[in-house]
């Protein structure tokens, strides 16, 4: 009896001993998330970038090498300060303000002067303090306010002028202070507050907009703007009640959506924002549970999620919540882009997402700790019946 007992107790020692272990709450210090096409990224304030999901078949499509889907989170690199994650590559600054970039670069959108994928990140640039990664375009902001764009130009989202693609960054106007890279355009607040867009149907050259803007964001054909008062209004496509106005027709000057917003993220046909208490809201496209209400209806008004959130981000067709010290998502989960170790379909509420202690990518080899347990378990049973064999 005694030896079946010892047995039990080590065999769910041995269990347990392998499965994920949730990092300390001491350790859960998230400053950032960004939703690709079909994966994720998060950004502690460690400055480990983590990200999971699959971007097709794309290879480097979360920068540590590989092809495959992962559905839990790996690390990717260190000493990250900003991350954006877009619909097939990525751009991160380093806390010594360079750049670098990974993923498809069939449009040039990485950088480095060619079209060929890269699988890990690469340095593109240095003195860097903001980016923006666009449907396959890239946009940066230097440390003297000089914009500089590259990648897809196919509508002249890059603003220099030609619907020329551009492999290696180009300069396009000066002063300017926060950018958004949407699908097919791109949009820039200069210092004075006034905002300004180019590419789909605004030109290939930046173009002034209005005025008293604090904080944009670019979604599929669509804008959203922040104005100084704390308004939020939306111009653009709408044939999913993406601008929040409770009508689908399409708006080429801004309407006012509602008061009191804080910040706003526009995905490919939906739109989230945190009003100043806290709370999410979301409207838009919701076929896969995007917009995180449940359902899979879409909404051509703002309709309130969760509270206590501190920044959000919206992918193409998931979207990702920080609380403090928390992480949160929802929507499309297909090829394990929620990160809860499935890959159902979709899920329409949003989750809690914990990050596991172990990284593939540092060493900690899930299939290694598994064959341990299992040469632990053989030689836990010989020993209990080792009497048998002499």
């Amino acid at each position: 009896m005694k030896a079946k007992l010892l047995s039990l107790m080590l065999v769910l020692f041995i269990i347990f001993s392998v499965l994920p272990v949730n990092v300390n709450a001491e350790n859960d210090n998230f400053i950032a998330v960004s939703p690709g096409a079909y994966y994720s990224m998060v950004l502690k304030s460690d400055g480990s970038l983590w990200a999971w999901g699959n971007l097709w078949a794309w290879i480097g499509y979360n920068g540590d090498g590989t092809t495959e889907s992962k559905s839990t989170p790996v690390k990717i690199m260190d000493g990250v300060t900003a991350v954006s994650a877009a619909v097939c590559h990525n751009l991160a600054i380093k806390n010594d303000g360079s750049l670098w970039a990974w993923g498809s670069n069939y449009h040039g959108q990485i950088g480095d002067g060619t079209k060929i994928d890269i699988s890990t990140p690469i340095k593109i640039m240095d003195d860097v303090n903001t980016i923006s990664a666009g449907g396959c375009h890239s946009l940066a902001i230097k440390n003297d306010g000089s914009l500089w764009a590259w990648g897809n130009n196919y509508h002249g989202q890059i603003g220099d002028g030609t619907t020329i693609d551009r492999p290696t960054p180009i300069k396009i106007m000066d002063d300017v202070k926060a950018i958004s890279a949407g699908m097919s355009h791109s949009l820039a607040i200069k210092s004075d507050g006034s905002l300004w867009a180019w590419g789909y149907l605004a030109g290939l050259t930046p173009v002034k907009i209005m005025d008293n803007v604090i904080q944009i964001s670019a979604g599929g054909n669509y804008t959203t703007v922040i104005k100084n008062d704390g308004s939020l209004w939306a111009f653009g496509d709408n044939e999913y009640g993406q601008l929040g106005d409770g009508t689908t027709s399409a708006k080429t000057k801004s309407v006012k959506i509602m008061d009191d917003v804080i910040q706003v993220s526009a995905g490919e046909r939906y739109t989230t924002a945190i009003k100043s208490d806290g709370s999410l809201w979301t409207w838009g496209k919701n076929d896969h549970g995007q917009l995180g209400d449940g359902t899979t209806d879409a909404k051509l008004n703002p309709v309130k999620i969760m509270d206590s959130v501190i920044q959000v981000s919206a992918g193409s067709n998931h979207a990702m919540a920080l609380k403090e010290n928390s992480i949160w998502i929802w929507g499309i989960n297909d090829v394990g882009q929620i990160g809860d170790f499935t890959t159902s379909y979709k899920a329409v509420t949003p989750l809690e997402i914990i990050l596991p202690v172990y990284s593939p990518k540092n060493g900690d080899n899930m299939a290694v700790m598994v064959l341990f347990a299992v040469i632990m378990l053989v030689a836990t049973w010989w020993f209990l019946n080792r009497r048998r064999f002499i």
